[in-house]
Formats: C-alpha cells, structure tokens, sequence
C-alpha cells in the first residue's frame, strides 16, 4: 500500500509552487474525506492536495490507534476521548448511526440557509446517498421492504422508527430475514484508496503529514499563502498556497487555532467553545423465551424523538447490537436482569439460567442523547506541543438520572434501572471550536469560510454551533457537500 501513497513531499511543492492543485484538505475523515470525493465528482477538472497526518493503518483497532489528549491538570473535567490520525481519520471507526437534527434544533442553532439546505433542499437525502453508496437511498426508509419503514415524523410520542445506518445492503429480497447482511459500512478511505490505486492524477494524498500554522500575506492578512508542515520524516517544510481559492479542512479538537495571527474580532472564538452532548444510558438483559421469538437475536437499531424540560431528546434503542456507550468496563451500565416474563431477577439467579440447554438471552441498551450549548470556558490551549491539551471547566449535566430512575412506590410494567452517563468525548461527538454563525458572530461564515481570510474554510464538526442531540455526522457530511457546491460555483464565476 505504501507505494501508492508515497507522493514526495519535494515534487507536491514543486506542484504547488505552479498552481497545480485547485484545492489543499487537510484531514482525509468525514469532514474532508466527504469533500474532497464531492469536489472531485462534481467535477471533471478539479485537483485536490489532501493532506493526513497519519498514514494508512486502517486495518488497526481504534483503541491501538486512539491518541491521547491531555487537560490541564487544575480545574478540568476528565477527557475520555482521544484524536484518530489515520487515512478516512474516525471515518474508520465510527459507530454508522446517522439520525438528523431536530427541526427545533436546527432552526434555534443554524443560521437559515442552512436549515433551508438541510431540510428543505435535499441535503440530508443527498447526504445519506452518499453514505449508503445509493443515489436511489431514502434516509426515511433506511432498509429492505422486510424492515417495518413507519414514515418519519417529528412528534412528541413514544413511537419508534428504524435507524438510519450508514452502510451499503445486499440485493432486497422480501424473502429474507429483517436484517439483510451489509455489503459494508461506509468510511472515506474506501473511496480515498479506489482513487489512489487507479492512479487518479487528480487526487494526490500526502500522508504521516502534520499540519502545524497557516500562514498569511504579509501585505494582505487576508490571504494565506503557505502551511507549514511537518512532514514523514519529522522535518518542518513549507507548502506554497497560492491565490487560488483552496479549502482547509482541520480536526476539531485541535482547530486551526494556531494561525500567525488571529483573524479579527471572530479570532477570539477560535480554540473555545468545546462541548459534547449528554448522553445517558440504561441496560436490560433478558432471557430468550416465546415473547422475543421473533428476533431470533438479531440485531435491531431502534430511535424515536421524545422531550424532557421542553427540549428534543433522541431515544436510541439497540437490542442486540454493539454500541460505544458502556463498551469499557469502567463505563458498565446499571443493568437489570429480566426472565422470560419479564419479571425482573438477581444476577446470579439471570446467569444460572443461561447455562441450561436452549436458553439464550437478549440485550436492550437504551440510550438518551441530549444537546448541549456550547461553553466559551472550555478550549483548546495552544501549546507548543504535539500532543493536544483541552481546558473543560463545565461539562453538562442535567438531572435526567433523576427523572428516569427508580422512584419509591413506582409502578411500571417493567422495572426502571438507574442510568449512567457517557463521559466526556468518549463517542467522538466534541464540537464548537470553529462555530458557525451570521455575520461575523462565528469564526466561520455560513459558506464555512473563515471570516477576514478569503481562501481559508473549515469542515469538520468544529463548525458546528450548538452540540446537538442526534449524532452530528450526517449533517457534517451534507455541510462538506454544501461546501463543495459553493466552492465549485465559486471558481466557475
């Protein structure tokens, strides 16, 4: 494989110097992995630089590949998280689930044209076309015709409808069980490597590259005019930009914060703001009898929108399936233990029973996701240090341990488990350090392009101005191909 990425950092200056490259990405994940596939598909002219700080080591689990991150060792709450350098970055790892934003999150956070964009233009069905390899896909109606597809709806009920997954099916054949097997999950790098391998002269990847400043004209603070890299070999060289109307793309954690200088009044957000979503979790376990005779413990990925003190809550039910929330051993869910009945059992008495012959069991894990605004304490420090420091002086709490938990003299038809909470990024959901916003409020403008520099964008969930309930990759992947469409549109005028 490394033949093929072995593009010499000497010849992609020598390029650059002459203006080869329409556009330089830094960061090959969903955020510039997405845009750089749209850009080149849109277009049959465009040439990409896409630079990655890791290499192509994609067959690695994500825990032996996950970089720490530190925080300060005073006043910060513990960061469970970690960056992903590798080539398709956590477009490798992640977990496939693509729900929308709420409306009433999108309209309270987004500036218009995006909501517009998202909701009524098709983006999100453009986005799921891409992530499903389907032009024909319907984030609506996700799965096979085998699969219960109730339309999609915003109400405040208890109704549940399939998740939307970002993964390619085998051919539908009502025949068949639910689930169908998946042809494969999406990720960047599939794409990244297809063209790689063919010798795609437009598409160049500089990999094991780290990005350390962009640089600006001295005379013109608005344009950048290099980026200073440290490349394979841990030497600093400087990649010339030109005045072309390239995109940068940055992960978000470490948030093209450390420019030569900051950019006017908007500088002073970049770098702060880091928030995750809260996200809670309860478990079931429960003997396999009559009444679960219909999954033949098959996996099932259930979601429906309820409220909680007035604001949109994402009700995610996974039965039979893995999830990130409560994988580490130090994240265990409070579970409880129910026999074919559904009366609730200790323990010990749940694990004999699975020792006799035929008895198996079923897992429901339930988790509540809620959004978060985002927290100008908490931020990235810029240290000169290759390893990222994060400062989280507030980290979102609400009493939803409360309101969901055993309560005396309760009466439920099942038994109410306390519930955990996921720690701070351990889903890979940190936004807010590049957000968005109408004029000048953001560091980005609503076409992503960083305000006072006019050949600078980010595209990544640092964008994002709010932490939303649902998961954020879906709307990332329409924002890169929004940004696409405005860049090629740019370039065509």
């Amino acid at each position: 494989m490394d033949k093929f990425l072995s593009a010499s950092i000497k010849d992609v200056c020598r390029l650059c110097e002459y203006g080869f490259y329409d556009y330089i990405i830094v960061g090959s994940g969903m955020g510039g992995g997405i845009l750089a596939q749209c850009l080149l598909e849109q277009s049959s002219t465009a040439k990409v630089l896409l630079i990655e700080r890791g290499g192509p080591d994609n067959d690695i689990v994500y825990h032996a590949l996950k970089h720490p991150v530190n925080t300060v060792t005073q006043g910060s709450y513990p960061y469970v998280g970690g960056e992903f350098f590798c080539l398709g970055g956590r477009g490798n790892v992640w977990g496939l689930y693509t729900p929308k934003i709420h409306p009433e999150d999108l309209e309270a956070n987004f500036p218009k044209e995006i909501c517009s964009y998202l909701l009524e233009e098709g983006g999100y069905e453009k986005a799921y076309q891409i992530l499903a390899n389907d032009p024909n896909a319907s984030i609506d109606s996700p799965y096979p015709p085998t699969a219960p597809s109730p339309a999609n709806s915003w109400e405040w009920g208890t109704s549940f409808t399939n998740c939307p997954l970002a993964a390619e099916f085998a051919t539908k054949d009502p025949g068949r069980s639910l689930y169908q097997f998946s042809m494969g999950a999406f990720s960047p790098v599939n794409w990244i490597l297809d063209r790689v391998y063919n010798r795609d002269e437009r598409l160049t990847v500089l990999p094991n590259t780290r990005t350390l400043t962009v640089n600006r004209k001295p005379d013109d603070p608005s344009v950048i005019v290099s980026l200073t890299v440290d490349d394979a070999a841990g030497e600093e060289r400087e990649i010339p930009v030109g005045g072309l109307g390239h995109s940068i793309g940055r992960n978000p954690r470490n948030a093209l914060h450390r420019f030569t200088k900051r950019p006017r009044e908007s500088g002073k957000l970049i770098g702060k703001g880091l928030m995750d979503h809260d996200i809670w979790g309860t478990r079931f376990e429960v003997l396999q009898g009559p009444h679960l005779a219909t999954l033949n413990s098959q996996p099932l990925k259930l979601n429906s929108w309820v409220k909680f003190n007035g604001e949109p809550v994402l009700v995610n039910i996974a039965v039979n399936a893995d999830t990130f929330l409560g994988r580490a051993q130090s994240e265990k869910l409070p579970t409880v233990y129910l026999d074919e009945s559904l009366d609730e059992v200790p323990e010990a008495e749940f694990n004999e029973a699975l020792k006799q012959e035929n008895i198996t069991k079923s897992v429901v894990q339930v988790a509540f996701c809620m959004g978060a605004p985002l927290e100008d304490a908490n931020r990235v420090l810029n240290l000169p240090d290759p390893t990222t420091t994060i400062q989280i002086e507030k980290s979102l709490a609400r009493d939803i341990g409360a309101a969901l938990g055993r309560k005396s003299g309760d009466s439920h038809e099942l038994p109410l488990p306390g519930v955990g909470k996921a720690g701070f990024g351990v889903v890979g959901h940190e936004v807010g350090t590049m957000r968005l916003g109408e004029e000048g409020q953001g560091v980005v403008d609503t076409n992503l392009k960083v305000n006072g520099i006019s050949n600078l964008y980010a595209c990544d969930l640092s964008v994002f101005p709010v932490s939303p309930a649902a998961n954020p990759t879906l709307t990332l992947v329409a924002l890169a191909q929004r940004l696409a469409d405005h860049l090629l549109s740019k370039d065509k005028a």
